[in-house]
């Protein structure tokens, strides 16, 4: 919803053609429908292996300014910020109820465990055939607990979940299976520092409905063979 980004994505859809294809909501995405604060900060770049903030921090304007780590709060001081009002509105909400949604990508900074209990409906019922989302207790509220709160939620729905990246390397620290209380914790241990703040580490994770086999079928990646022939995945390049 940060304003100087939403003009640009209308922009680049008008550009691209593409406006009967996509339906583009500049709204903020969470467990509840409504209005709240939206905080907009000044991006930043690498300058000697510093993060330093761009020459426009002296300008407040959300027209103007927009970051990767906009969101409903920062772990960092406001001093390079400025805060908007935008409306919250829940994915229940928008996707419709005979809709399916192929893919689905959470990343909230913080905030993805009330994204998902806003689809709570859509991943009951598995409409939701893959989606990704960020486990970062650091920017969690609740920290680890939380994290291990929304691992859990995910996996009562019956997805079954796989880590991006730190999972590997913690597996071979812990032992497989790793615990959530284990992992989220070891996340939560890790040192990021953005902004002058050590918001701990992150990982991303990729879900999959129980139906998802049935629609990624490799066969569906090439020409189907004739009926009587059983699918050989080795023939497939």
């Amino acid at each position: 919803p940060t304003p100087s980004k939403a003009r640009k994505i209308r922009q680049r859809i008008q550009d691209e053609g593409v406006e009967n294809n996509v339906e583009f909501h500049a709204w903020a995405i969470s467990d509840h429908s409504g209005e709240a604060d939206f905080i907009v900060n000044v991006a930043v770049h690498l300058e000697n292996g510093q993060w330093t903030v761009n020459e426009d921090a002296d300008s407040k304007d959300p027209d103007n300014i927009g970051s990767e780590q906009d969101g409903f709060t920062a772990p960092w001081g406001k001093a390079n910020s400025t805060t908007v009002k935008v409306k919250v509105e829940k994915i229940d909400n928008i996707v419709k109820p005979d809709e399916h949604v192929l893919f689905m990508k959470v990343d909230s900074q913080g905030h993805d465990f009330k994204v998902l209990k806003g689809a709570d409906k859509l991943l009951t019922e598995h409409r939701v055939l893959v989606f990704s989302a960020e486990v970062s207790p650091g920017l969690m509220q609740g920290g680890a607990s939380e994290a291990v709160e929304m691992l859990e939620w995910i996996a009562r729905k019956g997805y079954q979940c796989f880590g991006c990246q730190t999972s590997f390397e913690t597996g071979f620290r812990y032992g497989l299976p790793i615990p959530y209380y284990v992992w989220t914790q070891h996340l939560a241990s890790l040192k990021f520092e953005h902004r002058g703040a050590n918001h701990g580490q992150w990982d991303d994770i990729v879900c999959f409905s129980k139906h998802a086999s049935s629609v990624f079928k490799p066969s569906s990646m090439a020409p189907p063979p004739p009926a009587d022939v059983p699918w050989d995945p080795k023939s497939e390049k």
